[in-house]
């Protein structure tokens, strides 16, 4: 699945900690240090003739622990999420976990005594994209963009992450009840029909004091193709394998009401139409 998130998708985001003003940030290096026993370079990044740090060895706090699986930061998150009054960074993980629990997971970190320390840790998807923001209770949390695929077909997942009663938690955003999928990328087709609904980079658009997210959402649906008797398919058509579906780009923004991240007014009518597409591959039960 295409993304547009460089090498995982560091991203500092500082100055909403005034902490960190009197030291230095955590390296991608400092954060394995304090989650395993072994870091070195990536041996899956080697071949491409890349650098990249990694825990060669499963830590103990993941379900894979022990095994000889990589373990890679794909973001590094600062703020203040648990009102400690301490330096905290909240670390996307990707790798050491099944499928079912998202093939990764997130890691608090607080500094104290000049080293960095894991206080909490749970499973997630390892989102390519967060937008730190403060709550009401003037704690950090972030708007995070992800995705996962299986045979061919994938969904997009927009979450609201935070942390409450020394547990992390995420929330998913509801669009009105649109959805981001796609099927293009070799997988079956549904209803006859192959689609692709996929988000691009979010962008913050708005202050402190009104916070507003917005992205770009690109929908295209095209009827699958038929097979031949050479080249038999499905009664609902070949494989999906057009990754470049041609479609209509829609603006979606996002305000934060009553702590909780909902659709912009103006964003509502681009919705339906994406509803429109959803409907269209919606396989009954």
């Amino acid at each position: 699945m295409k993304t547009s998130h460089t090498l995982f998708g560091l991203m500092f985001l500082l100055s909403l900690n005034p902490l960190f003003a009197q030291s230095a940030p955590p390296t991608t290096t400092d954060v394995l240090k304090s989650l395993c026993d072994k870091v070195e370079p990536s041996q899956f990044w080697k071949k491409t003739g890349k650098t990249v740090d990694v825990c060669s060895v499963c830590p103990e706090f993941t379900s894979f622990k022990g095994e000889k699986q990589e373990l890679s930061v794909k973001g590094i998150y600062a703020g203040d999420f648990l009102g400690a009054a301490k330096e905290e960074v909240l670390v996307i993980l990707y790798g050491c976990e099944p499928h079912v629990a998202g093939f990764g997971g997130m890691a608090l970190l607080r500094h104290e005594k000049s080293e960095w320390k894991r206080i909490l840790y749970g499973t997630s998807i390892p989102y390519s994209q967060c937008i730190p923001f403060t709550r009401s209770s003037k704690l950090t949390g972030l708007l995070c963009l992800g995705s996962d695929m299986h045979f061919g077909a994938g969904g997009y997942f927009l979450d609201q992450i935070s942390i409450d009663g020394n547990e992390i938690k995420n929330a998913s955003v509801d669009l009105d009840g649109a959805k981001m999928n796609l099927n293009n990328a070799s997988g079956s087709p549904q209803n006859g029909y192959c689609y692709r609904i996929a988000p691009a980079e979010m962008k913050v658009t708005g202050t402190q004091e009104h916070p507003r997210v917005s992205f770009q959402l690109s929908a295209g649906i095209e009827k699958a193709a038929k097979g031949s008797k050479e080249f038999p398919c499905s009664a609902d058509g070949c494989q999906c394998e057009n990754e470049e579906i041609n479609g209509t780009t829609y603006s979606i923004g996002l305000q934060l009401a009553n702590d909780i991240w909902v659709p912009t007014s103006a964003s509502k009518k681009n919705l339906l139409e994406i509803k429109k597409i959803n409907k269209l591959v919606e396989v009954k039960q």
